[in-house]
């Protein structure tokens, strides 16, 4: 991102104060290498916000042809002040609506990365969350996002997105403040994600189901964890598999359940958990899922189930067990 090459504008609600241009010096002198969004907004409801024709995006052979139906989101590098930003997608025309997506920054560099399910649309100046039976809210929401027809990219900050309190100081002061109305964030990139049929890195984590309670096992799902995040925002197509306990004993002889939450509890060979990467590698339902995998829980030692109850068995010619199995999961996960 570029401030200089007149792509990105910024704008702001009347009287409220937002720049975008060159980093200046960081609080301990550092010279800021990339461009700084910051400002700060008057009002409670005050939006301030550096957006881009997607026309004048692109780079190569790309420029001026940026066409997001062959992109599965956008991905930032960023380091904010700690405060919560959207990334907004908006229709042409003074009737076209927008569609946004919150993020929260650490206050440290970091990558963003927003799958386009994620967006929502701004409604009555609100994002506008399912749910709601509301019939001027459904009228105002109209047809599903439709990535062919948009026509801006943009960063924003919201005040009333903000959780923290309103500092009691001078209005003068305030400027200067870390209030819920002043904003910073710098802004190193922003690309979309290639959108593919196929997985295009596979990590095999660990949920901890292995060892007890504690702070040892607190640790380690943290670090693995962090791996996850980092495969996720690379923007690459991802798989991310945690299988249970590791057994060293042939495969496929037992049924696997695959699930999302960190619930499962049963071991699993060696040898499926290999199968079961094999398989995701050539399998469309395992782009961009992150999934646990164990043997089929049986009953213990006292008789009663592991907490899974086999409601039905379907009988077929393929032996492709990944497919119907991992299109119940939740993509982008």
């Amino acid at each position: 991102v570029d401030p200089a090459d007149g792509r990105w504008q910024a704008a702001a609600e009347v009287a409220q104060r937002v720049n975008f241009g060159p980093g200046g010096e960081d609080e301990d002198g550092v010279v800021q290498k990339f461009p700084k969004f910051d400002g700060f907004v008057f009002s409670k409801t005050g939006v301030a916000q550096i957006s881009a024709a997607l026309d004048d995006l692109g780079s190569g052979d790309t420029r001026g042809n940026v066409e997001l139906r062959k992109f599965d989101g956008v991905l930032l590098r960023l380091k904010g002040d700690g405060k919560r930003f959207s990334v907004s997608l908006r229709e042409p025309g003074v009737e076209g609506r927008t569609f946004i997506a919150p993020f929260a920054t650490t206050g440290k560099w970091q990558i963003v990365r927003i799958p386009f399910s994620q967006f929502r649309p701004e409604v009555f100046n609100r994002v506008y969350n399912a749910g709601g039976d509301s019939k001027d809210t459904d009228a105002a929401l109209g047809s599903p996002m439709d990535l062919s027809t948009l026509e801006r990219i943009g960063v924003r900050f919201e005040a009333r997105n903000q959780s923290a309190k309103r500092q009691n100081t001078a209005w003068m002061d305030e400027l200067n403040s870390s209030s819920s109305n002043s904003f910073g964030l710098e802004l190193e990139y922003v690309k979309l994600i290639p959108k593919g049929d196929e997985t295009d890195f596979i990590l095999v984590s660990c949920g901890g189901a292995h060892m007890e309670e504690g702070e040892d096992r607190d640790k380690l799902v943290a670090s693995k964890r962090s791996g996850e995040k980092i495969v996720r925002n690379s923007g690459l197509g991802y798989t991310v598999v945690r299988p249970g306990t590791l057994l060293e004993e042939p495969g496929g002889s037992k049924a696997l359940v695959f699930d999302q939450g960190n619930r499962i509890t049963m071991p699993i060979s060696c040898a499926d958990v290999a199968d079961v990467c094999l398989r995701a590698l050539h399998d469309p339902q395992a782009r961009n899922k992150s999934f646990d995998v164990c043997y089929e829980y049986g009953n213990d030692v006292d008789g009663n189930n592991g907490g899974y109850e086999k409601i039905a068995q379907v009988v077929g010619t393929s032996d492709n067990y990944l497919t119907p199995a991992l299109s119940v999961l939740e993509r982008n996960t």
